[in-house]
C-alpha cells in the first residue's frame, strides 16, 4: 500500500518535470521560429546583400518563352 503511494508520487513528479521541459522547449521553439522569420524577411536579406556589396536589380524580370 505504501509502495503504491510512493510510486504514484514519483510518477506525478516525473510528469511535472516533463511538462516543465515541454513548456521550456516550446518557448525556445517559438523564439527560434520568430528569429528565423525575421531573418527571412526581404528587407533583412536585402540589407545583408547590400553589406556584401551586391546590389539589387533595377530591371524587372523578363519572362522567357520557348516555342517548340
Amino acid at each position: 500500500m505504501i509502495y503504491s503511494s510512493h510510486s504514484v508520487d514519483r510518477k506525478i513528479h516525473n510528469i511535472a518535470q516533463i511538462n516543465e521541459s515541454v513548456k521550456s522547449l516550446r518557448s525556445e521553439f517559438v523564439d527560434t521560429r520568430t528569429i528565423l522569420i525575421k531573418y527571412k524577411m526581404e528587407s533583412s536579406v536585402s540589407r545583408k546583400i547590400n553589406q556584401m556589396g551586391i546590389a539589387t536589380s533595377t530591371e524587372p524580370p523578363v519572362k522567357i518563352i520557348i516555342i517548340k
